[in-house]
């Protein structure tokens, strides 16, 4: 056994702030080169599986436990008839008996090749071509034989015409109660048989040094930059893969005693149920769907009910990977409707999986898992390197403009226009109320202390990105002859946030409204949602308000400032939002949480 949430429309003034876009025509080229090669793995397998043999499925069968029953003038016309797939289980030892016809003789040694839950010896016209295990009526005198033997058939008893193969059965260490104890019976050229298992797993089994190694370097990468979850779920998918394409080939490559063939389907669906669940986190960790934890949670869910409600591994394997490439098919669907980078080439590669699987289940969970997965790996890989790329240039693009921002803070500052306004303020005061003009100048002197202490560094503690707030709206206080307070709610201070990004949300409303009460409060929350976090800043609407400050957030220096400012702290995309919300005009901003600097 190899075995869309609903689209919100953006809320006014939304910006989300990624430096790329999809280039759908360099994708769709892109596609058509995976899903031909894809096919071609398809149409090896499909021609490894397609030897020539003759099988044995129509038999006769019976319990119990008679030397004669291997003969061939035995009348068996009162036997059971019954596919051979479907030889029913009973305690004790049960005799199977198949006519197949030789067509022609063969140069080349032919063999019987058995693949069956069981102990068996095998007779061919009467005569007993050997064991496979120990034969015996009970669990305690059977010894359990391999999951598949060849037996080879004396050149002098393979002529053309009929032939009897006969089997001497016993089944008692299965474990679980599968739904067929006999896979398949056939007569074949001993060479070929030997060699066919081989081949139809070849193709896979070259894989498994690169999926190790892709695994290893993305498990690396995060190890250096643990940021980027994504690189940790794609290493853990192909070391993953790789281990469940072991336990698929172990049959194949090794063989094994049939009573350990309930080991392997076990782990073969525990490897599927979390290669699903790592490829649907990983699809939406790569494009940011808000609700990854809940689509994962659901693919774990739907396995483990799987597990204990489903007749079959097959069927219990089967289950996890359609739910999980189901929800793939989903999480690339809706990235798609949002134009983001990689969701054609992830979602073509996801549904041609889930053709594989919905075309051909039987097969599907031999060999075609394997030839789908490494072929949307391959595409997951590609997508991924491109993020890496962007991000690289990114980041590049951000240094070079590192200082810039710099410059674009300290001019945002000291601007003629504050410095001569807030002047002209503090003469009038030291002629009227010297007091007030001392405290104006203090307040003045902190913020631009603090402005230049924090301008060129990356992050900075949010317990000083306020006190340069609250410096700012002092200064504002005395100039425009009211309160101006700010109060916070859940906010940690020690937390790492760029320099001046609420700061400049703070001299948009000031700016941008008139306020007529004595008292303007301004107010600040902090949420932690996962791995993100959201600010909300909201400032109360004056006689200006919608238009002045709906104006500064769609096109304002100060708004671009916060965005740029945003991408080159955190060199990943993170989102703004605007808009009024009762009498406030709320500023929502989203970005990754940052454990420290």
């Amino acid at each position: 056994m190899l075995r869309l949430p609903v689209f919100r429309p953006p809320m006014l003034g939304a910006t989300t702030l990624n430096p790329t876009t999809s280039n759908p025509t360099r994708e769709s080229s892109r596609v058509w080169l995976v899903l031909v090669v894809i096919g071609l793995l398809w149409l090896q397998g499909v021609a490894a599986r397609g030897q020539a043999h003759t099988g044995c499925y129509e038999v006769l069968s019976r319990v119990g436990d008679d030397p004669t029953w291997s003969t061939l003038g035995l009348d068996d016309s009162t036997w059971e008839k019954d596919d051979f797939f479907e030889v029913p289980h009973e305690p004790g030892v049960r005799w199977i008996r198949c006519r197949m016809v030789l067509a022609e003789s063969s140069r080349e040694a032919l063999a019987v090749d058995i693949s069956a839950l069981a102990s068996i010896e095998v007779f061919w016209d009467g005569i007993s071509l050997g064991t496979n295990g120990v034969v015996g009526g009970e669990a305690g005198q059977e010894l359990p034989g391999k999951l598949r033997s060849l037996h080879a058939i004396p050149t002098h008893l393979a002529k053309p015409g009929e032939h009897l193969v006969a089997l001497r059965t016993s089944s008692h260490h299965t474990g679980f109660e599968p739904t067929s104890y006999f896979y398949g019976v056939r007569v074949g050229e001993l060479g070929e048989l030997s060699a066919q298992p081989l081949r139809a797993v070849s193709l896979p089994l070259l894989t498994l040094g690169g999926l190790v190694v892709v695994g290893l370097y993305f498990l690396f990468l995060f190890a250096v930059d643990r940021h980027d979850r994504s690189h940790l779920l794609l290493g853990l998918l192909s070391l993953t893969l790789a281990s469940q394409l072991v336990a698929e080939s172990w049959r194949t490559l090794f063989g094994y005693a049939y009573d350990l063939h309930i080991v392997r389907l076990r782990v073969v669906a525990a490897l599927a149920l979390l290669s699903g669940t790592l490829l649907v986190g990983f699809l939406g960790v790569r494009f940011r769907h808000p609700r990854v934890g809940l689509w994962g949670s659901v693919v774990v869910a739907t396995g483990i009910a799987g597990w204990w409600t489903l007749a079959g591994y097959d069927a219990k394997t089967a289950s996890s990977l359609l739910v999980a490439l189901v929800i793939s098919l989903w999480i690339t669907g809706w990235a798609w409707i949002r134009r983001l980078p990689g969701s054609i080439l992830a979602g073509s590669s996801v549904a041609l999986c889930l053709a594989f699987l919905l075309c051909a289940p039987g097969s599907f969970l031999d060999v075609s898992w394997f030839y789908g997965m490494i072929g949307l790996l391959l595409c997951l890989l590609i997508t991924q390197a491109l993020q890496i790329r962007q991000q690289r240039r990114a980041h590049e693009a951000a240094l070079v403009s590192s200082v810039r921002l710099e410059l674009e803070l300290l001019k945002k500052q000291l601007q003629p226009h504050f410095l001569m306004n807030t002047l002209t303020s503090l003469m009038e005061l030291v002629e009227e109320r010297p007091t007030e003009a001392k405290e104006t100048l203090e307040a003045l002197a902190v913020e631009l202390r603090v402005l230049l202490s924090v301008s060129s560094q990356r992050f900075i503690p949010m317990g000083k990105e306020l006190e340069l707030c609250r410096a700012h709206l002092a200064v504002m206080s005395i100039r425009r002859d009211r309160q101006f307070l700010f109060e916070t709610e859940g906010v940690v201070v020690e937390r790492p946030v760029p320099p001046a990004v609420i700061l400049t949300l703070v001299e948009n409303a000031v700016t941008h409204n008139r306020y007529e009460e004595q008292q303007v409060f301004f107010r600040l929350q902090e949420e932690v949602r996962g791995e993100h976090l959201l600010y909300r800043f909201d400032s109360p609407l004056g006689r200006m308000g919608k238009k002045g400050a709906a104006s500064e957030a769609a096109k304002g220096t100060g708004s671009r400032y916060v965005e740029a400012r945003l991408l080159e702290s955190f060199g990943e995309p993170c989102e703004m939002r605007s808009g009024p919300v009762g009498g406030f005009w709320q500023t929502t901003l989203t970005v990754p949480l940052v454990k420290g600097e």
